[in-house]
């Protein structure tokens, strides 16, 4: 048995929120479907190694309060990421997850 699904109300952006070193690490946005808040998260992905693309001129200390990595190894815990995985855009290559929001749109987030 098949159940319609909702169509989503993507965002038309996604905000660069990494660190001030290397802000395009982490995007985020808010999405909707039927007026419930979902949170679209990309983490900028290595395509070759399939990790996290932190920046080889940056010290690890600058990811401290962006957990990049852990986060990964989370969506990671749920799913296998592979290259076919990966969404291309302007600054990299990126995985992009959604999951459910914390209530509404953070300021600043775009829908």
């Amino acid at each position: 048995m098949t159940i319609n699904c909702p169509k989503p109300q993507w965002p038309t952006g996604l905000l660069a929120v990494g660190p001030k070193d290397d802000p395009t690490i982490l995007l985020r946005s808010i999405a909707d479907i039927e007026g419930a808040a979902y949170v679209v998260m990309a983490i900028r992905i290595d395509p070759i190694r399939l990790c996290a693309a932190l920046r080889d001129d940056l010290a690890r200390r600058n990811y401290a309060d962006c957990p990049v990595e852990e986060m990964l190894d989370d969506f990671s815990s749920y799913t296998e990421i592979t290259d076919r995985a990966l969404v291309h855009l302007s600054t990299g290559a990126y995985v992009i997850v959604m999951m459910p929001g914390m209530g509404a749109a953070a300021e600043g987030d775009a829908l």
